[in-house]
């Protein structure tokens, strides 16, 4: 029987071969085959520290609420499940890019716009938190007049390096963006995604263009180019925490996600996003959408439609039924009236007239009824 505070993912990636983990992503997500340690999200009660030395090799990354990521051999996670401190245990999953909208999309325009605008909502005072690929410090819309950055700070989770503003302003002191320089960075985004999703939110002509910015560079969970939940549960907690040491509220934007789950909020991620998200002043703005073509809710669909036409079927079987009930009823009454009808006529009397009829008592004596049936007809004796 699988183990039942293991995630239902866990357990198949457990059980799995090498082989079949590295054919598909979401099973190979946090685990490292050749060191043989696995990545895991787990909710706990009191405390881990006793486990440092029970479990050889483990690492306890602790997080706001009970939450903690774990990193551990294989052959310990059952026996790790069983500790009374353990809730649930979760696998880490692969995340993917979402699509940005412009700011114009968002109706954020009336908001802003005009001199006398009451609102005049820029952000002046809040951090703009971005958890994504990186950032490009030389983009003009992350810079003061003055040309100084307007980023307060960059950790760099492959690096684990946090960058504050004066080691950008150094950066961009000495630029070379045409240069291989350019490969050492702070933040340094290769794919360009994490760049435009801040040009959006808080950017010199984005939403909230006169906010702190806080940039999260999400890390690897292996050698492919995308992130795991680990990675963007270690973000949330850092921004949080980070805020809350400066006093400011927070926003916080992941354009990262998957599709696997029910979405229904019970997932360790999301329960600990639920969580961290009540734990100071901040906003999570998480993105969605981007896998229409992978055709992720198929199967659910069928399974709706199946359960939609045994319905139909069972109302249908119902009323077939009730019709069936009456028809029956109706032919009882036809075939009563019709032999009423023939025997008033052997009788002599109008088969119309029934409210006329004498009905036989049944449980009278047969004796008696039989006499008072053939009284009209003469004894043989007599004749």
């Amino acid at each position: 029987m699988a183990n039942q505070k293991l995630e239902t993912l866990l357990n198949v990636s457990m059980q799995a071969t090498q082989e079949d983990r590295a054919k598909s992503p979401d099973l190979s997500a946090g685990v490292d085959e050749e060191a043989g340690i696995w990545e895991i999200i787990v909710k706990y009660t009191q405390d881990l520290s006793q486990f440092s030395a029970k479990y050889p090799g483990m690492e306890i990354y602790e997080l706001l609420g009970g939450y903690a990521i774990i990193k551990i051999k294989k052959e310990y996670i059952d026996s790790l499940s069983q500790e009374k401190q353990i809730q649930f245990i979760e696998k880490p999953k692969r995340l993917y890019f979402q699509l940005s909208n412009e700011k114009s999309d968002a109706c954020i325009t009336p908001v802003q716009a005009g001199s006398d605008n009451p609102y005049g909502l820029f952000g002046e005072g809040v951090i703009t938190a971005i958890i994504d690929s990186g950032i490009d410090v030389t983009n003009p819309d992350f810079k003061n007049e003055n040309g100084t950055t307007r980023i307060f700070g960059i950790w760099d989770q492959d690096r684990d390096i946090f960058y504050d503003s004066s080691q950008i302003d150094r950066y961009l002191d000495g630029e070379n963006p045409k240069g291989m320089r350019a490969q050492r960075a702070p933040g340094f985004d290769i794919s360009g995604h994490g760049t435009n999703v801040a040009r959006i939110a808080c950017g010199n002509r984005g939403v909230a263009s006169k906010s702190d910015i806080l940039v999260v560079k999400m890390g690897n969970t292996d050698r492919t180019s995308f992130s795991g939940t680990t990675q963007l549960i270690k973000g949330v907690d850092f921004c949080i925490k980070k805020a809350a040491d400066l006093g400011k509220p927070v926003a916080i934007n992941i354009s990262y996600g998957n599709n696997y789950g029910d979405h229904s909020g019970s997932s360790i991620q999301e329960s600990f996003i639920n969580t961290a998200s009540a734990s100071w002043k901040c906003a999570i703005c998480v993105g969605s959408g981007n896998e229409g073509l992978g055709a992720g809710h198929t199967q659910g669909l069928i399974f709706a439609s199946m359960m939609i036409i045994l319905g139909f079927i069972s109302i249908i079987g119902g009323l077939l039924g009730d019709l069936f009930f009456a028809n029956r009823k109706l032919l009882q009454d036809i075939r009563y009236h019709n032999r009423k009808a023939e025997f008033d006529a052997a009788c002599g009397k109008d088969p119309v007239e029934y409210e006329d009829i004498e009905i036989i008592d049944v449980n009278r004596d047969k004796a008696t009824q039989d006499k008072e049936t053939h009284k009209d007809i003469p004894d043989e004796k007599e004749s």
